[in-house]
């Protein structure tokens, strides 16, 4: 399903300023702009979930939860949650993986008029004005020539406070881009899918998300893919998402590292590989990030426990993903 392709039609890429309604305003055709929500839940904490939902509530028409198989209490709890929150409450019968569910959020939407999808992670919470800063940047893009694939906000890692730069993939390294008080707007070659604001149009030409993944890396192949066909993604530095990566998170070499369990270890490192082979996965980010495998195996196979759990896990992922294996994993 990676390249299936949505059947929305063209929203009216030069839109005009913001009137101050929940996810509104005109296009140069006259039509209403509708930007729709969605957020994929899984197990969430429902506190902050709450929280995340009602920081975004008010800055778009619509908000679609879709639960990726939570356990019936979670289900029910969510389901009031959305009632009391005026959610759209989908429930899918297991976890399909976080691709699926965001497809069945963006085709949901845009069959409810959406002209924008943003999409949330469940532990996200945005900035009072996020969509409205986000959405004044992507409405000026076309007045430049360039074709946006998605825009997105500055990242503000919970724990730490720190602000996560946007990056530009190149052969002699990494290049990070903080935001800084005269730089507004940063071309990056990824954005974090949770807050990235996209017209729904852009599916039809990129496609939606890779399925196979299942989990990690499906928004990094998003990215590698629209840019592959000609696409832009801006990074919005006075647009601002409250988020959390990894299950711990620790500092090394003056670098962040975050920590998951044994079974996203998994499908980090088959996704990885998986991605070293796409032909349109750009050489700089795969000789550098093959070189970043290597430095994480020795952390968290060698060093960071559960050791060997982590091993066996990171070593079966590497092994599915020269083997090509995509979607859920199966001991």
């Amino acid at each position: 399903m990676a390249h299936e392709r949505c059947l929305a039609d063209e929203d009216g890429a030069n839109q005009q300023g913001w009137d101050g309604r929940p996810g509104a305003g005109q296009n140069q055709r006259g039509g209403e702009r509708r930007v729709i929500a969605v957020a994929v839940t899984y197990r969430p904490d429902l506190a902050l979930f709450r929280i995340a939902v009602r920081a975004c509530r008010n800055q778009v028409a619509e908000f679609f939860v879709i639960d990726n198989g939570s356990t019936e209490p979670y289900k029910s709890s969510l389901a009031a949650l959305c009632d009391d929150e005026a959610c759209n409450f989908v429930p899918l019968a297991g976890n399909s993986g976080i691709a699926a569910a965001q497809n069945q959020g963006i085709l949901m939407a845009r069959s409810a008029g959406a002209t924008h999808i943003l999409l949330l992670d469940q532990d996200s919470v945005a900035a009072p004005d996020m969509v409205a800063r986000l959405l004044e940047i992507l409405d000026r893009a076309p007045r430049s020539g360039r074709r946006v694939a998605a825009v997105g906000p500055r990242l503000v890692d919970r724990r730490s406070g720190r602000s996560t730069p946007f990056v530009r993939f190149g052969l002699f390294g990494v290049t990070r881009l903080n935001c800084q008080k005269n730089r507004i707007v940063v071309e990056s070659d990824f954005l974090v899918a949770s807050g990235s604001l996209m017209r729904i149009s852009v599916f039809d030409e990129i496609g939606l998300m890779e399925e196979g993944l299942f989990i990690d890396n499906v928004d990094l192949e998003w990215c590698f893919r629209s840019r592959h066909i000609g696409y832009v993604l801006l990074g919005v530095c006075e647009a601002v998402l409250e988020h959390s990566v990894g299950d711990q998170a620790f500092h090394l070499a003056g670098r962040v590292i975050y920590r998951h369990n044994p079974i996203r270890q998994y499908y980090i490192m088959r996704n990885r590989i998986l991605l070293y082979r796409r032909s349109y996965s750009p050489w700089a980010w795969v000789i550098q990030d093959f070189l970043r495998m290597l430095v994480k195996v020795m952390l968290f196979g060698l060093i960071y426990s559960p050791r060997i759990k982590n091993l066996y896990m990171m070593a079966r992922g590497m092994i599915d993903g020269v083997r090509g294996r995509t979607g859920p994993f199966f001991d």
